[in-house]
């Protein structure tokens, strides 16, 4: 948050004008003192300079002077003082799926870039040397009609198999059924006539295209005239990448990541399959004060608290919020870390289990996990770990709690529904950190889950948002409701859909 700077009695009043009356006051009555003469002339620039010293930069090197109102360079040295470093610019990292030649190798640092629109290209490099395996098929032909009369098992990297089934359906036998599964998953399924004498003689042809294994269902008779593709089958080697640069620009939809920044002849086919997450803005002055001015209030412990860990947890980069669970009933840990509270409850000793939440205000991925994980146990050095002796640490994102939200507003003049809303979600983000640490230790103890999401607060928020004039209490809904929501443990809100409308 901000603090008004007010400056100091002393400083007050001390305009050019009134500078210069007090000089000219001085002088002798006897001489000329008026505006076109000698003296105005050479005493109103010295007034002016005064000014400038005394309304600005005295005050500014006040401000300097304290965290309250340090900016920039001087409020890291205020944080510098505490121990403390402003949280640098995350860069956002995912996973790109790569069709090529087997045996084609990926460097760590090979460069990867979506293609330029609107925007500039949005450059990632890889993160670990990968060597292009595309797997292996084998086609094995059953006799037997109780089972599938073909069934093809393509390995893939990463020890991950994909088996396709082509069989009559058990209900019908005049039906064929196609399946492809990822263990027990089912990817796809076709059913076709097995009347047909074309598509009864169909069969399973592992085409490697460009390098990669896809599976495509032909006829014999026309074999390059597919019946059916199975979308999800051309899956090639997961290569992690990361952002070039930090910030939220790095976090781009699924799909985009499709050039190679120098193309490479042996890489026929790259994309990401999901979104890419975790690219967060550097730690803004505000977020960077009010972590100093925590320090300088409650102090600084290494004894494992709660506040240690959420301290701990804001000091990486990415991080916006730390949820504790310090009594976590660990499964991995063995019996003998039991022990019994007061009133005979038993809790394992040592357990504590950290929720992640980016600095987007979402659950965070596993760089910016890791990254909390390592921070906090330094698992290669144990001189500098954080976490006391003894302390076993869990590091994991919450599942999401999606809030829909919709209302009828009033906005102001000259103003726009799609900024508005903007704002308006800007307002949740603050209100659901807000709401997530409001009873944490309560919870905690207790064993219930007593944060909610207050539907009062929502319209409170959409109040303060500026640009709205007013809005209708009745149309106001949150998740389709006029209710409170529970946030349990282990969840955290998360804003989905907004709906403002005249």
């Amino acid at each position: 948050m901000s603090y008004q700077y007010t400056p100091p009695e002393f400083l007050q009043g001390q305009t050019a004008d009134v500078i210069h009356r007090r000089m000219l006051n001085n002088m002798p009555d006897d001489i000329d003192k008026s505006e076109p003469g000698i003296p105005w002339d050479f005493t109103r620039p010295a007034a002016i300079e005064k000014a400038e010293y005394v309304e600005f930069r005295l005050n500014e090197a006040i401000k300097l002077m304290f965290p309250h109102w340090a900016y920039d360079q001087w409020l890291d040295l205020h944080a510098g003082q505490e121990g403390l470093e402003r949280r640098a610019a995350n860069a956002a990292t995912g996973n790109l799926t790569i069709i090529g030649a087997p045996g084609a190798s990926i460097a760590s640092g090979f460069q990867f870039a979506t293609a330029a629109n609107l925007t500039p290209s949005v450059i990632f490099e890889a993160t670990a040397d990968v060597t292009l395996d595309n797997g292996s098929c084998t086609i094995t032909d059953t006799a037997n009609p109780a089972t599938p009369v073909m069934r093809l098992s393509l390995n893939q990297p990463n020890a991950r198999q994909l088996t396709l089934s082509l069989g009559a359906s058990q209900d019908d036998p005049d039906v064929g059924k196609l399946t492809i599964f990822d263990g027990t998953t089912v990817l796809e399924q076709f059913t076709f006539d097995m009347t047909v004498p074309d598509q009864v003689d169909a069969l399973i042809d592992a085409v490697t295209t460009q390098g990669g294994a896809a599976f495509t269902l032909t006829k014999l008779a026309d074999s390059a005239y597919p019946l059916a593709p199975i979308n999800n089958a051309l899956i090639g080697n997961i290569v992690p990448v990361k952002a070039v640069t930090g910030g939220t620009s790095g976090n781009v939809p699924p799909d985009t990541i499709i050039l190679m920044v120098k193309p490479d002849t042996g890489i026929k086919y790259v994309t990401n399959p999901k979104a890419t997450t975790g690219g967060t803005p550097g730690e803004s002055n505000d977020e960077l004060r009010e972590r100093i001015l925590e320090v300088k209030r409650y102090g600084v412990s290494f004894t494992g608290c709660d506040a240690d860990y959420v301290r701990w947890g804001k000091e990486v980069p990415g991080v916006g919020q730390v949820i504790v669970d310090p009594e976590w009933d660990d499964p991995n840990l063995p019996e003998e870390f039991m022990w019994k509270d007061n009133v005979g409850n038993r809790h394992k000793a040592g357990a504590v289990r950290l929720f992640i939440i980016d600095a987007n205000g979402i659950p965070a991925n596993q760089q910016i996990l890791d990254e909390v994980y390592n921070h906090i146990i330094i698992p290669d050095n144990r001189i500098k770990r954080l976490a006391p002796v003894g302390a076993t640490l869990t590091v994991v994102a919450p599942v999401p709690l999606y809030v829909d939200i919709s209302a009828t507003v009033m906005p102001g003049e000259n103003e726009t529904m799609d900024i508005i809303t903007d704002r308006f979600k800007a307002n949740l983000e603050r209100y659901w950190q807000a709401a997530t640490s409001e009873n944490d230790v309560f919870d905690v103890q207790t064993g219930f889950a007593q944060n909610i999401i207050k539907y009062v607060f929502v319209g409170a928020m959409l109040a303060a948002t500026p640009g709205v004039t007013n809005y209708d209490h009745n149309t106001l809904f949150v998740n389709g409701g006029t209710v409170d929501i529970q946030i349990a443990l282990g969840t955290y809100p998360v804003t989905r859909e907004v709906s403002l409308s005249e």
